[in-house]
């Protein structure tokens, strides 16, 4: 990318930390407002506009435009891990969250062993219009995706209360 818009080490390396300014400066509003929306607007939200941001370093040219966008991804990502725990926290029991928010705490790292090959695989066979999966994929969540165990569609009405009664919160 560095050489395709003509940006130095420098530059590129300051784009990169404006990322994690961006997710630190938002953590704590983002998460604040998944206690408001709920987690499945707020992860929605997350992957909306992180894909469009994605879709937008397309039509970088330049060291300013690099850093912008690396900030604006990184405002648009802050608080999901932490959203994400919440939504664990209101579909587990307590004697499985351990065990849950190890797994997830795993995943970053299994999922770009395998992601790094199979992005490569999907940008040298499509390039540029692998994009639309992104935001099909928020959208789905937006529509799948429930706050509550009890607002889940998949729970017939007998088996609910046994099933709610194990997630304490």
């Amino acid at each position: 990318m560095q050489q395709d818009i003509g940006i130095s080490d420098t530059a590129y390396g300051f784009g990169a930390s404006l990322f994690f300014i961006g997710d630190m400066l938002f953590a704590i509003p983002n998460t604040l407002l998944s206690t408001k929306l709920g987690a499945r607007w707020t992860l929605s939200r997350t992957m909306m506009l992180y894909s469009l941001g994605s879709i937008a370093l397309l039509w970088v040219s330049g060291a300013r435009t690099f850093a912008l966008l690396r900030f604006l991804l990184g405002a648009c990502q802050a608080g999901s891990v932490e959203s994400a725990m919440a939504y664990f926290s209101r579909w587990l029991p307590p004697s499985r969250m351990a065990r849950t928010l190890a797994l997830f705490s795993c995943a970053p790292s299994i999922s770009g062993i395998v992601s790094g090959p199979l992005c490569a695989w999907i940008m040298t066979h499509f390039g540029q219009r692998s994009w639309p999966g992104r935001l099909a994929m928020a959208i789905s969540t937006a529509r799948t995706v429930r706050d509550r165990i009890r607002h889940a569609d998949f729970f017939k009405a007998r088996r609910c209360p046994g099933v709610c009664a194990l997630v304490v919160r």
